[in-house]
């Protein structure tokens, strides 16, 4: 039979254990993913068009709905037709569906459409306006305009292909720390994320995927995309000069090439610490711990009552000692 000594002992055993695991890994990888800013990269082609988007997802280990928000820059001097797609999907415009009844319209839009494919860590699709039925503002499909930007970095953003001038609407987003090399010449990147590709990146690692179709578990949809338009009236001359740097780049000056910047993360990584937080706390070997630690202390609380008792201050004993 335990003592009252040997219980006491076994309980603080088990709660220092309770502690040791929720201060362990709860089998998510906190590693967040980060830039590498002294890489030297060739420079982008000018852009007179920024789209602000969000992905609206569920967070696989707090189970919240969350929306990660990222810039896209269009390379409009390079790839306009894919660059006006984007913009008017972005934007959004109604479409005539029938001559004869010209009250009847469609609204088109990226927003609220599905988030249809992720690789998390590789590459997230999205822009599919109709299932199993290709769509852009030429029609059905159009012609790949140029590959002269290659997918070397991470935020390359292209258009979806399945064989030579078959593009719509649907888009990829890089999310390789080293991009995709062997989608050059095959899918065409007419844009760039210039803010949030970490975020990006690392909220993409937190949403469940079918590891058959690489679809997401939850539904998952573009929340809302914003069009900024910039007023730059010498882009033919920004075209041209961005030609001789990318020459000189190639020559070996690297001080015509692009690096990532760094930046703060403190919003980011206070966010990621109550995740953190919640998924240890919430780890299910930490809960066996504890209801066991909870049966453990009442039984052995019923085993030694009279034991306990007698640690516990009363009136009675109170009253035994007094004097007057």
């Amino acid at each position: 039979m335990f003592s009252l000594r040997s219980t006491v002992v076994f309980l603080c055993s088990l709660s220092w254990l309770s502690l040791m695991v929720a201060s362990a890994p709860a089998g998510e990888n906190q590693t967040p993913f980060k830039l590498n800013t002294k890489k030297v990269y060739p420079p982008d082609p000018p852009s007179s068009l920024n789209i602000f988007m969000g992905y609206k997802y569920i967070d696989k280990y707090t189970k919240e709905e969350r929306v990660v928000d990222f810039t896209v820059s269009l390379f409009d001097t390079l790839t306009p037709k894919a660059t006006k797609n984007f913009q008017m999907m972005s934007s959004g415009f109604r479409v005539v569906t029938d001559p004869k009844q010209p009250d009847k319209v469609l609204d088109m839009s990226f927003t609220n459409t599905a988030v249809f494919k992720l690789i998390p860590g590789v590459q997230v699709e999205a822009g599919e306006l109709f299932r199993d039925f290709p769509f852009c503002l030429y029609g059905q499909k159009f012609e790949d305009e140029s590959f002269a930007v290659k997918h070397d970095r991470p935020g390359r953003v292209s258009l979806v292909s399945i064989g030579p001038d078959t593009n719509e609407s649907k888009f990829i987003i890089d999310l390789q720390a080293d991009g995709s090399p062997e989608k050059d010449n095959v899918n065409v990147v007419f844009g760039q994320v210039i803010s949030g590709i970490e975020d990006l990146v690392n909220a993409m690692n937190r949403v469940d995927v079918d590891p058959e179709t690489f679809a997401p578990v939850e539904k998952m949809i573009i929340s809302y995309t914003v069009v900024d338009e910039l007023k730059i009236a010498d882009l033919d001359v920004q075209q041209a000069q961005w030609e001789k740097d990318v020459a000189a780049f190639e020559a070996g000056d690297k001080s015509k090439g692009f690096q990532f910047k760094a930046k703060s993360h403190n919003s980011k990584n206070n966010q990621r610490l109550a995740d953190a937080a919640y998924a240890k706390f919430n780890h299910p070997v930490l809960k066996i711990i504890i209801l066991f630690t909870v049966l453990g202390a009442f039984y052995f609380g019923m085993k030694n009552k009279e034991q306990l008792m007698n640690y516990i201050p009363s009136k009675n004993h109170e009253s035994s000692y007094r004097t007057d």
